[in-house]
């Protein structure tokens, strides 16, 4: 009968110590992501070139859903350039939504990996002027990660 108890409080030990470890895991997560941020909305704020910062968090695990971020403009935009940063060393995909006077175009960026640092999204030609919309969402994060979406003149 002892040896019972002492089988069964060690596995309710372990998984106590399972359970914290993996809490203190999102909790160091968290700070890492939030230092992150601060870092990347840092290099934007005294850019002259940036007229939209798209951020969101995002859950590590294979989910297509993700969480749309929009913002649209009071006046049309040119946007020249998309840079894409993302924290972490993981992969997710993306989608980007653009909307323009003559319509809306979505294009998928599978497969972006975070440890390659800013990269540059690609508009369809078409949709480069006259910008009112634009949408970004995160899919399939391998990891706990954030992303930031920075859209240029």
């Amino acid at each position: 009968m002892i040896r019972h108890f002492t089988v069964l409080v060690t596995a309710l030990l372990c998984l106590v110590l399972l359970t914290s470890c993996a809490a203190t895991t999102s909790e160091d997560t968290d700070a890492a992501v939030g230092r992150w941020s601060k870092k990347e909305a840092a290099i934007v704020d005294d850019d002259p070139t940036a007229v939209a910062v798209l951020f969101a968090a995002i859950d590590g695990g294979h989910s297509p859903r993700g969480t749309a971020i929009t913002t649209g403009f009071e006046e049309s935009q040119t946007i020249a350039r998309l840079v894409l940063s993302c924290y972490g060393t993981g992969t997710m995909d993306g989608v980007l939504s653009v909307t323009t006077s003559k319509g809306s175009s979505s294009t998928e960026f599978p497969g972006l990996h975070c440890a390659d640092g800013p990269q540059r999204l690609e508009m369809p030609a078409s949709a480069v002027r006259s910008v009112d919309k634009l949408s970004f969402r995160a899919t399939n994060s391998s990891q706990e990660s954030a992303w930031q979406l920075v859209a240029r003149r």
